[in-house]
């Protein structure tokens, strides 16, 4: 099948033309590059632009997070008749094997035939940051294509953020008795979320005590933005909270404002730091500082190879032999 009917049928979302395109923007071989410029050109000509509200689901494994963003797509899908949604779904990789079980999947229970919702899953690769190594060029196909993107992550730590610079809004889905008051302060990661989920919730006395703790932890942190302590309580088991969370996902959805430009300039830097390193990271930031060069997310293709010549340009101005 050619790029044009790939294209074409993925705009109607249908699920294997959509999956075969994704594969193009997974593609680290040189040749797929000017297949990926092809594509986001035939899709802005086609008036599918970047859209999407981008939020995150994180949270430490077992919380429940693949089980209640399948209680999640559900209720959107039925709150919306007209909403379109898709999951990205990231899963840890085996550092001795490189493998991952893709078994994120097993658990967001949502109709497979719906052409309303659609789920990918995509192995960590071994990285930090809760992502994926292509989790970002995903991103930039199924924006285009769906109103509401839900990346879940690894899971959470002090060292996994980066998908606070890929999503509009970040839901740290927590399990009662996940710690003590201290243990909340050890994690280091009460700073990043815009909303906190207290998931099975259907374990009532339990539950009453962790969000009893978690107030008050929260009470603790004067730099966190009062808008950013919002504490929903769920249960994927029963559904108790669903309407809740949906309705604060529609929420944010309404907003205008959206995340592309952070992900395409925190994807860059990402690229710089591990095609070129420590010097190409000095690069940029020369570069930037005198207004030679700006990454245009318009074309992230384009602002690789215009940087990569900016770069070795550089590196003979500066007389850096080692290159």
């Amino acid at each position: 099948m050619d790029i044009e009917t790939l294209v074409a049928q993925s705009i109607q979302l249908k699920k294997w033309p959509l999956g075969r395109l994704l594969r193009v923007f997974e593609d680290t071989r040189a040749e797929a590059v000017a297949t990926r410029q092809e594509v986001i050109r035939r899709l802005d000509e086609a008036g599918c632009v970047q859209r999407a509200l981008f939020i995150g689901v994180t949270g430490t494994p077992g919380s429940g997070k693949s089980s209640l963003l399948g209680v999640l797509a559900n209720k959107l899908l039925a709150m919306r008749a007209e909403l379109k949604v898709a999951v990205l779904a990231i899963d840890p990789s085996s550092p001795l094997s490189g493998g991952t079980l893709l078994g994120d999947r097993v658990r967001v229970r949502v109709d497979a035939h719906s052409e309303r919702f659609f789920f990918r899953s995509q192995p960590s690769d071994c990285r930090l940051g809760g992502v994926g190594r292509h989790t970002f060029q995903l991103c930039r196909v199924l924006g285009r294509l769906f109103d509401i993107v839900c990346i879940e992550t690894v899971g959470i730590g002090q060292s996994e953020m980066d998908v606070r610079q890929l999503v509009d809004r970040l839901y740290l889905v927590m399990q009662p008795l996940a710690g003590d008051q201290v243990q909340f302060i050890k994690s280091g990661i009460m700073e990043i979320p815009d909303v906190f989920v207290l998931n099975k919730c259907d374990q009532e006395d339990i539950a009453k005590k962790s969000l009893y703790t978690l107030r008050s932890s929260l009470r603790l942190f004067s730099k966190i933005d009062p808008m950013r302590r919002k504490i929903l309580q769920t249960s994927a088991h029963t559904g108790e909270g669903s309407q809740e969370l949906a309705e604060d996902v529609l929420e944010a959805y309404a907003q205008p404002a959206r995340c592309m430009e952070r992900q395409h300039e925190h994807a860059f830097r990402v690229w710089v730091q591990e095609a070129f390193g420590a010097l190409g990271m000095s690069c940029l930031g020369q570069l930037e500082a005198e207004d030679v060069f700006t990454v245009q997310s318009s074309d992230f293709e384009d602002s690789q190879c215009v940087f990569q010549r900016l770069f070795f340009d550089w590196i003979l101005a500066q007389g850096h032999t080692s290159m």
